[in-house]
């Protein structure tokens, strides 16, 4: 991250034992933290994320989305193989 020197933005998973932690972490650092889901657009590419693959299949099959991430996986809704996700 210090490389890359922009913010990065990411969802809560499976460690809600600490929720307060990550985010009070996240402030210290350029990391913007979205809650559960977050939908953005960046440069006109509408892209969406959620932890959860169960949730973000569907969204990724909806077409709605540019590129859909999930869990620590990104996945594309127009990936080379014709499928909604990798």
């Amino acid at each position: 991250m210090r490389q890359f020197g922009g913010p990065v933005h990411i969802v809560f998973g499976n460690n809600h034992a600490d929720l307060f932690g990550i985010t009070k972490k996240s402030d210290a650092h350029q990391v913007v933290v979205h809650g559960e889901f977050f939908e953005a657009a960046f440069a006109d590419r509408k892209v969406a994320m959620n932890h959860f693959d169960y949730l973000a299949r569907p969204m990724a099959q909806s077409g709605l989305y540019d590129l859909v991430c999930f869990g620590i996986t990104i996945a594309s809704a127009g990936s080379s193989s014709g499928l909604p996700y990798a």
